[in-house]
């Protein structure tokens, strides 16, 4: 699954994941509320496209998981340039990256939202923003 190839649904996922990995672990708790929030997800993907998704959303998670365990660019202590480029790539929508930092902190607050998570939470938080009010 290449960045250009995800969905909405998919690049939701990706990026929750993304930041719940940034204390290099995904726990128990961050999957249990994720799985809480598929509901919403599909839910947004619906309203957004008219079409409602069907998968197994465990193995959709495990997938996007290993996935992006697998690129070690996503785990620096700063934003690089790949980083940016991967996450800004998937997440070109305005609804979907709301989506995205709402559902992204929702789940890395239930195991206390480290200090990794809470700076990457924070850049692109800061990032989004500064995409809503380019004129």
């Amino acid at each position: 699954m290449k960045a250009n190839n995800f969905d909405s649904f998919e690049a939701v996922i990706t990026f929750v994941i993304y930041i719940a990995l940034q204390d290099k672990k995904f726990s128990d708790q961050e999957k249990s509320e994720l799985f809480i929030d598929i509901p919403l997800i599909r839910k947004f993907y619906f309203d957004c496209y008219g079409e409602f998704i069907k998968f197994d959303a465990m193995s959709q998670v495990k997938e996007i998981e290993k996935l992006v365990r697998s690129k070690d660019f996503l785990f620096e202590d700063q934003v690089g340039s790949k980083e940016q480029k991967f996450i800004s790539d998937i997440l070109k929508e305005s609804q979907t990256r709301t989506l995205a930092l709402l559902i992204a902190r929702h789940v890395a607050e239930s195991d206390g939202f480290a200090l990794g998570e809470k700076t990457k939470f924070h850049h692109w938080m800061n990032y989004f923003s500064q995409l809503e009010f380019q004129i």
